[in-house]
């Protein structure tokens, strides 16, 4: 008899443990126009708390994540030496200053597209890394 009652409490203490592991929420990721948009479960979030979410839960993701950041920040900077050639290439005087100024403005345009655009490659995968592993699809 004992060791029913034994054997039960067993099983109520691992049930009741089993039932205190709350799943992990979904991410969802959407792009706006000039924007984009995060949702943590049912909740609007900002960027730096799907950042911090991601790393206290997936490492993985959380590099994904990371790099996102990263040529986001590359984007910028090279946008801003385009705006600075465009700049340059509207006020030189010269015929070199001309061809300098608009010529570092494709430069800096171009490569901040291509940095734009692998950011929210990463962004997006980081995002599917952390779903897929959570067992949402």
């Amino acid at each position: 008899m004992r060791l029913l009652i034994l054997c039960l409490a067993l099983l109520a203490a691992g049930a009741s443990h089993a039932q205190n592991d709350f799943p992990q929420p979904k991410l969802r990721y959407s792009v706006g126009f000039l924007s984009a948009r995060y949702e943590l479960g049912d909740q609007d979030a900002t960027a730096q708390q799907v950042r911090d979410h991601l790393q206290t839960t997936s490492q993985e993701a959380y590099q994904y994540w990371q790099k996102a950041d990263g040529h986001n920040l590359a984007g910028s900077v090279l946008g801003l030496v385009g705006a600075v050639g465009l700049l340059v290439g509207v006020l030189s005087k010269s015929d070199t200053g001309k061809i300098l100024g608009y010529g570092s403005a494709a430069a800096g345009f171009g490569a901040s597209a291509v940095f734009t655009f692998t950011s929210a490659a990463h962004r997006e995968r980081a995002v599917n890394t952390y779903n897929f592993a959570y067992g949402y699809r």
